[in-house]
């Protein structure tokens, strides 16, 4: 499903030659990963390296994906280039976020 003029950011392309087509997608409070593939007419849990967070996903995707599905859907807070994410714990697949800035996510 397409949404027509919307595209989310994306951040930290300086990454891009690190970790190559790796994202993490940050979602906006309150919209879930389900609703998400709902939103962009895909489930996308088969892509390489796909993790759940609380915030949204990491995965593996290429150019087409990144940007004719995931950013187009206005549940998406952003689009970033992967790189090692500090500051997450994760105990039994529940995420503590040390950071609160990661907490204010509109």
């Amino acid at each position: 499903m397409s949404h027509e003029g919307y595209f989310a950011p994306v951040a930290g392309m300086d990454n891009s030659d690190k970790y190559p087509d790796a994202y993490i997608v940050t979602l906006h409070k309150g919209h879930t990963v389900e609703q998400h593939f709902d939103a962009i007419g895909s489930d996308l849990r088969s892509l390489p390296g796909f993790r759940t967070y609380g915030f949204g996903y990491s995965a593996v995707m290429d150019d087409k994906t990144r940007d004719e599905q995931v950013r187009r859907d206005p549940g998406v807070r952003m689009v970033e280039a992967n790189a090692p994410i500090y500051g997450f714990q994760l105990l039994d697949d529940v995420v503590l976020i040390e950071s609160l800035e990661l907490l204010d996510n509109p």
